[in-house]
């Protein structure tokens, strides 16, 4: 009867272990509209509507399929649906998208949120890293820039062909 007390008592003390080693680091850094000359709601619109306009589709996780997707050079973005899974499909038709994913070619995933009217700013997470929300806001930066730049260079090759 004690040793059957004392394997529980084990068993739970494991699992608890076992499930503290489990949990995911998140890192969340918040950019309110008009602090940042970058990261900010006109410029994830000029991304989104980009990705919507000339990306293609593909599926990255298995929450949904067929995600409005583009590939820079370095890496690649894909939209989620504002109402998760209730568009599975990612049909555009049904929800807006704005939930950017980021996947650089090492991957390592960023996602940005795009607040509503009350609050525009974004809303950034990197998962698995231990890192500061200066860093993934700064690494962030770094991929708005080069998107900016390649969609720009794209604009400029169409108006000159």
């Amino acid at each position: 009867m004690k040793a059957t007390k004392i394997f529980a008592v084990v068993m739970v003390l494991a699992s608890m272990c076992l499930a503290e080693s489990n949990r995911v680091q998140v890192t969340v850094a918040e950019v309110a509209d008009g602090t940042h000359a970058v990261l900010n709601a006109t410029y994830f619109l000029l991304i989104k509507n980009h990705i919507l306009a000339r990306g293609d589709r593909q599926t990255y996780c298995n929450r949904y399929n067929h995600n409005p997707h583009f590939q820079f050079r370095e890496f690649d973005i894909y939209l989620n649906p504002d109402i998760g899974q209730q568009n599975i499909n990612c049909d555009s038709k049904l929800s807006d998208f704005n939930e950017m994913v980021i996947r650089t070619k090492d991957s390592d995933y960023y996602n940005l949120t795009l607040g509503g009217e009350q609050n525009p700013g974004l809303v950034i997470r990197q998962y698995y890293r231990h890192v500061s929300p200066d860093t993934i806001t700064k690494e962030v930066e770094k991929f708005f820039k080069n998107a900016l730049k390649e969609i720009e260079s794209k604009k400029d090759g169409q108006s000159k062909g």
